[in-house]
């Protein structure tokens, strides 16, 4: 395989779950061989939301995930506490500081690739599923729908606000409370229903032969044209309303669709569950 290459990248997806049987199958295989003398169970504050062999699970089926849309692809992982709200409503598996420890042991292992990140450059730490890791992925019969089937307890209801990191400016998720405003819970069951139909669509470009769009823009700070590329996959379907400006009163767009970053031309190939949508494409997804 190539290095990696750290802008041929995705941060790391917390909310990745399955129940699936495979995926335990998965998990623990790899668990008992490479990790299980160095996570003993039972150790001080461990507790069960957040225990090490649970964030296990995430980071190897989010690796997974990586290497069925493209073994060159590689996943952004924070490498310091404070990448880590453990308490968060945007962190619902509880994902905490000990995933640091995972990835150094998965590196140690041979199980993953490593380009390790910093905080002068603004970029975390990538990691990617060495040739080791992906022969036991090769085994597994895990499809990508058995990884999106249940959706997973993720906040679809995000404030958020610019702030400075380091000298650069980011946004971040604000954290907040149902009673701050007053729609808000109506608003999240509107979106769980909607991401709920979502899930359980099959939504395609069926004339793509490789599920990835190189889409063109324009890059105001740059001053020339770039290409964003969209992943046409089914776990790349959650949608969320986004405020901004820490301000409920600001934005509340809608956000995370594949085929909001595709243009026109393709958005009226889209088909649902083998259906054409045609010139409907507007009203279905609005």
């Amino acid at each position: 395989m190539t290095e990696i290459n750290r802008y041929h990248s995705r941060p790391l997806d917390v909310h990745r779950w399955s129940h699936h049987p495979e995926a335990t199958r998965l998990r623990d295989t790899v668990w008992s061989q490479y990790f299980k003398e160095a996570f003993p169970a039972g150790g001080k504050g461990n507790k069960a939301n957040s225990e090490p062999k649970k964030q296990f699970k995430v980071l190897l089926l989010d690796l997974y995930v990586a290497w069925l849309d493209d073994p060159e692809l590689s996943i952004g992982v924070g490498m310091s506490k404070s990448a880590y709200q453990q308490n968060s409503r945007y962190n619902e598996l509880f994902i905490s500081a000990k995933m640091i420890e995972i990835v150094n042991r998965a590196f140690e292992t041979g199980l993953i690739d490593k380009e390790t990140g910093s905080e002068w450059s603004g970029m975390t730490t990538r990691i990617r599923a060495t040739n080791k890791l992906q022969k036991m992925f090769k085994q597994s019969e895990l499809t990508l729908f058995d990884l999106t089937e249940e959706q997973p307890n993720q906040e679809a209801i995000i404030l958020s606000k610019h702030d400075y990191i380091n000298d650069k400016k980011k946004r971040i998720q604000v954290d907040y409370e149902d009673t701050d405003y007053e729609p808000i819970v109506s608003m999240r069951r509107q979106l769980q229903d909607y991401n709920a139909l979502l899930w359980r669509t099959f939504i395609d470009i069926p004339t793509r032969q490789h599920p990835v769009i190189e889409q063109p823009y324009w890059d105001k700070k740059a001053g020339e044209m770039k290409s964003r590329r969209v992943r046409l996959t089914q776990d790349n379907k959650f949608v969320r309303r986004v405020f901004y400006r820490a301000d409920w009163s600001l934005g509340g767009r809608f956000h995370g669709g594949w085929w909001q970053s595709v243009k026109e031309d393709w958005r009226k190939q889209i088909y649902l569950n083998d259906e054409a949508t045609i010139n409907r494409t507007t009203q279905v997804y609005t």
